[in-house]
């Protein structure tokens, strides 16, 4: 559910942190790291959106972190 919202794109600030701290609540590293790689390739990350985001994957494993990581920064050469 939450991939579909973030898939839209370019969501305001307010909606992609509440989508940020959802996914801070999920059980699955595997579904947290879909949604945060979600949000790295659709929206631009900056201020609170950020910080929840790599808060949120340093609670990962190392797997998982990588790719969440790898997105973020992909993110930001894209600019």
């Amino acid at each position: 559910m939450l991939k579909a919202v973030v898939k839209r794109g370019s969501l305001p600030a307010e909606t992609l942190v509440a989508v940020l701290r959802s996914a801070q609540g999920m059980d699955s590293g595997f579904e947290t790291s879909q949604v945060l790689q979600a949000v790295a390739a659709t929206n631009t990350l900056s201020g609170e959106a950020r910080e929840i985001y790599v808060a949120t994957a340093g609670h990962l494993g190392d797997f998982e972190q990588g790719k969440v990581l790898t997105a973020l920064v992909m993110n930001e050469t894209r600019k």
